[in-house]
């Protein structure tokens, strides 16, 4: 009887949790701030009208810092995803 070993492929890895929800939660936190700083031009309807708290460039500040943050979001899966590549 003879052994033959198997060869080992290199399996491309699934995305994992994690990774997905960085890339999701990017996605979702950029849409957040083009939505709360584009609200009124983009569906005509203004999300924050009678609040006191968010007014007039505080709304692009706010949207401003969702979509800061949502790109990081996504930069940090994205080292995460090529992080577990070289593994």
């Amino acid at each position: 009887m003879d052994y033959q070993p198997t060869r080992h492929r290199k399996r491309r890895p699934a995305l994992e949790p994690r990774v997905m929800l960085d890339f999701f939660m990017g996605v979702l936190w950029m849409f957040a701030g083009l939505f709360a700083a584009f609200s009124k031009e983009l569906f005509q309807s203004d999300f924050f009208e009678g609040n006191d708290l968010v007014q007039g460039w505080m709304k692009y500040f706010i949207g401003g810092i969702f979509v800061l943050y949502g790109g990081f979001r996504i930069y940090r899966g994205y080292v995460l995803y090529k992080e577990r590549l070289e593994e």
